[in-house]
């Protein structure tokens, strides 16, 4: 009975960590293409940038990534020549560190 409980936990708690998973790309994908519309450029299978994004940043929240990204498409972190995965992870990665202390 007593594993039963427990297994019953597990389970409750990683549909939650999926769900929160599945919610965090979701929103990662708006970001990207409110990204792309500011910048008129694409990317490429933006399902899969998602999911790099979410699983490069997993220790930071949704909106920290959307700041970031907003902030990068706006010109925060320099001009944008080409818009890739990178490009979009130098912007978060670059953000998280400036605002390292005020998130600590």
């Amino acid at each position: 009975m007593e594993n039963q409980k427990l297994q019953v936990q597990k389970n409750l708690k990683t549909s939650l960590r999926l769900l929160d998973q599945t919610e965090c790309v979701g929103e990662i994908k708006k970001s990207i293409v409110l990204v792309m519309e500011r910048l008129n450029m694409e990317i490429k299978n933006i399902d899969n940038v998602s999911h790099d994004i979410a699983k490069e940043f997993y220790y930071a929240n949704i909106m920290q990534i959307t700041v970031a990204l907003r902030n990068g498409s706006l010109g925060h972190y320099g001009s944008t020549y080409r818009l890739n995965t990178q490009e979009l992870c130098i912007w978060i990665r670059k953000y998280l560190l400036d605002n390292k202390k005020v998130l600590l």
